[in-house]
């Protein structure tokens, strides 16, 4: 009677052949995927950072900005600080209104999109701005007040096959997410509105 001791040279190549097809159909189907999920991504993205500059606003009841560079494909927060001077006064004296502390902008989270991902256009008050020539203005500020409240906006991302779209609440500041291109509400593209 004769006890195997181990496996064949045929069965071990046969075992990493299977096992390196399935690699490879796994590989492909994912990286036909990671398009979509990274445009879904930045999306969630970008509004987190809508929430962040909500957040800190209301925290710090100061007014916060959202800066959008259309042509490098970044955002960012401009968080306000008090820039710090010779007050020249000693603590308990009275204070010189003109010796206050001015404000100054600082950028804070500066995130930039991802490989493949750019800005549509964003429509806000002034009309729909965009990356495609239509207008000059590649650079857009947003307001975010301490109570929270902005100007009404969507972003809208594309990856040069499909759309994405961040929606802004006016009011609330909430963020409102969808796949493709969600047409801006007539009130941000029309005056007359």
């Amino acid at each position: 009677m004769r006890r195997d001791r181990g496996y064949t040279l045929i069965e071990i190549v046969m075992v990493t052949f299977l096992l390196g097809l399935m690699v490879l159909l796994t590989v492909t189907r994912v990286d036909f995927l990671t398009s979509r999920y990274s445009l879904r991504a930045a999306g969630r993205d970008v509004a987190h950072l809508i929430n962040i500059a909500k957040s800190q606003a209301i925290t710090q009841g100061r007014i916060h900005y959202i800066r959008f560079d259309l042509k490098e494909h970044s955002y960012a927060i401009l968080a306000p600080y008090e820039r710090r001077g010779d007050l020249g006064a000693l603590p308990g004296a009275s204070r010189d209104l003109s010796l206050l502390p001015d404000l100054e902008w600082e950028e804070t989270l500066h995130r930039e999109l991802p490989d493949g991902i750019a800005f549509k256009d964003i429509a806000e008050g002034t009309g729909v701005v965009g990356d495609d020539g239509s207008k000059t203005i590649t650079d857009i500020t947003i307001q975010v007040t301490p109570f929270g409240q902005t100007q009404g906006y969507v972003v809208h991302l594309t990856d040069g096959k499909s759309d994405f779209s961040v929606e802004v609440n006016p009011l609330t500041g909430v963020s409102t997410l969808e796949e493709g291109y969600v047409a801006p509400p007539a009130a941000l593209t029309d005056p007359d509105q």
